[in-house]
């Protein structure tokens, strides 16, 4: 196989990785609009540190405090939601 065959699977794989990347945060999304949950004063100072952990890049930080966040409160659905992407992109990181 030449190098076009290669480059056409490499760009297939690509295309499938970010199609079940974006099935994930749709699925997540619908999932945030339907539930609502009140949220604990603690659990919403995690989901904050993490907020900020992300920004910064600094993904490990914030999926742990994002996992605290829903350890609090298992019905905050954005935690849930952030973690799963900052787990995400931390695994896509080189």
């Amino acid at each position: 196989m030449g190098a076009l065959g290669h480059e056409v699977r490499y760009r297939l794989r690509q295309f499938r990785n970010n199609l079940g990347f974006t099935s994930v945060v749709i699925c997540i999304l619908a999932v945030g609009i339907v539930t609502n949950s009140s949220t604990s004063g603690t659990a919403r100072q995690e989901f904050e540190k993490g907020e900020s952990a992300r920004k910064t890049g600094d993904f490990a930080t914030a999926a742990t405090a994002y996992r605290k966040a829903i350890e609090i409160d298992p019905a905050f659905t954005k935690a849930h939601e952030q973690f799963i992407l900052t787990t995400m992109w931390a695994a896509r990181r080189p």
